[in-house]
């Protein structure tokens, strides 16, 4: 398995396990060498060292084998923008056996300079899940995002920037009554519950009950929950959708993200609410409300469908720190009157 010169250009021609491999045209026989070992190094571990599977053909059926139809849009479009990053990157005949750790490195070090930390793992889950898969394949040996360094230049949002004050929840909570669109209806529902954008996206008649929503989780088993709400508040809901067409077997909303946020963003600048807030910072203010009226965190825990107490605590731990003082104050009176 030596590297031969034919016509002033080296290249190689030999069978390794029953297969042949053969290729002219390198200038240098430095390169065609590189190219026999890395042959046999991939033979020998089982991978198909003649595919030519291209990066972002493979990403794309994986995508759409694995993701397409089992997750929310928002989530599937996250794995599309993926797919869109890689090709401008890499372009799109880049090899899948032909990446390797320092070109994905460099990937991330690109998009880290004008994204969080968290928004760059988001797309590092995406491809580094991808490639175990074409590891398993036996497309290559080794996924060569598996030490990547990931972070982000751009810092994340301070932490009082995901919350409404109080005043403001409430305020909006009355306001977006005064509609009868679907998408303030969703928004509705997004305040009395706590959900998640995807949780409400997928409701369905038979979810509405008595005074209780039944949310089908978008992220683990114990997300699949029953939440209460008011009596009054469920009237409205029950109320608006009488005012809508619906087929009692196909979603109610089935709404893009961009659609109700158009509607979020236009009653937060009828209030004259900072227009930095987001639909998920509904879900984090309706925790931070239920906190600062004394609800047990074992509660808000079930009632966000966290997987355990552990998540809860973690996410909203500044909060927690908020009752210190005061917790400690009550403490100390239980304890002083033993």
């Amino acid at each position: 398995m030596k590297a031969i010169k034919i016509n002033g250009k080296y290249g190689y021609d030999f069978r390794y396990n029953g297969k042949r491999y053969r290729r002219q045209g390198f200038s240098r026989k430095v390169d065609a060498e590189a190219q026999i070992r890395r042959i046999v190094n991939e033979a020998s571990r089982g991978v198909d060292a003649t595919s030519n599977v291209l990066l972002v053909d493979y990403y794309e059926r994986w995508m759409i084998a694995k993701k397409e139809g089992r997750v929310v849009q928002k989530t599937w479009n996250n794995y599309k923008n993926v797919l869109n990053l890689m090709e401008d990157h890499f372009g799109p005949t880049k090899r899948l056996k032909d990446l390797n750790g320092i070109e994905y490195q460099e990937f991330i070090n690109k998009y880290a300079q004008r994204h969080t930390r968290e928004t760059v793992r988001k797309v590092h889950n995406a491809v580094n899940k991808c490639l175990e898969h074409a590891v398993k394949d036996g497309l290559i040996y080794q996924n060569p995002t598996w030490d990547a360094d990931i972070y982000g230049k751009v810092p994340p949002r301070p932490e009082d920037e995901k919350y409404m004050e109080v005043d403001e929840y409430k305020a909006l909570k009355h306001h977006i009554k005064n509609y009868s669109s679907k998408s303030a209806l969703f928004i509705f529902i997004l305040i009395c519950t706590g959900a998640r954008f995807g949780e409400v996206n997928q409701l369905k008649y038979k979810d509405l009950n008595k005074n209780q929503i039944h949310l089908p989780g978008t992220k683990t088993e114990t997300s699949d929950r029953n939440v209460d709400i008011a009596e009054k508040d469920m009237a409205h809901i029950k109320l608006v959708l009488s005012q809508h067409t619906i087929n009692l077997h196909d979603y109610i909303f089935n709404l893009s993200h961009r659609a109700v946020e158009k509607t979020f963003k236009h009653a937060l600048r009828h209030l004259n609410i900072s227009e930095d807030k987001t639909l998920h910072s509904l879900r984090h203010t309706h925790c931070s409300y239920l906190l600062a009226n004394d609800v047990s965190i074992y509660y808000i825990s079930q009632r966000l469908g966290h997987k355990n107490i552990s998540i809860t605590t973690k996410v909203y731990s500044h909060l927690l720190k908020d009752h210190y003082v005061e917790d400690n104050h009550k403490t100390l009176i239980l304890l002083g009157g033993m």
